[in-house]
């Protein structure tokens, strides 16, 4: 018995993944493809079971109902089924084309970039309209961009 183990590396590993359907467990089953029992607990485990189940990639085992035998039997029909597998591939193909964390980060910098442009842009018109006729607009937002850590 292990207090805590490398998830990700044993799943890099497993043929199979019995988990609660949390949103980590769920996009670690996903990005190394490996199929998928969930057994939902609470929160967001139940919609992420579902999504899981509509994507091909798991099935679905309520807590009241996860006995030895229900968990072998839906083993064996994830693991004989060859559409599992492909659709697994190719959803872990997909999350790979779309450039992980590093792609986000950029696209977040892309879109604090962008509202910092509309902010200047903002700011000088609001300067402009100063001192017409007492008449104010609301003053322009600010936001700060952090330069990316090296390496990351």
């Amino acid at each position: 018995m292990h207090t805590w183990v490398p998830q990700l590396a044993i799943l890099k590993q497993a043929d199979l993944f019995v988990t609660h359907a949390g949103m980590g467990g769920s996009q670690e089953g996903l990005a190394t493809a490996t199929p998928m029992i969930a057994v939902p607990q609470a929160a967001d485990q139940f919609g992420n079971a579902e999504t899981l189940t509509g994507l091909g990639v798991a099935r679905c085992v309520p807590t009241e109902e996860a006995t030895g035998e229900t968990l072998r039997a839906a083993a064996l029909a994830l693991l004989d089924d060859p559409q599992v597998a492909r659709r697994l591939e190719e959803l872990r193909a997909e999350a790979a084309r779309e450039g992980g964390t590093r792609r986000a980060a950029d696209l977040i910098e892309a879109e604090l970039a962008a509202a910092r442009g509309r902010s200047s842009t903002a700011a000088t018109a609001h300067r402009r309209t100063q001192g017409r006729a007492g008449k104010t607009s609301a003053p322009a937002r600010q936001v700060v961009v952090t330069p990316r850590r090296p390496g990351a």
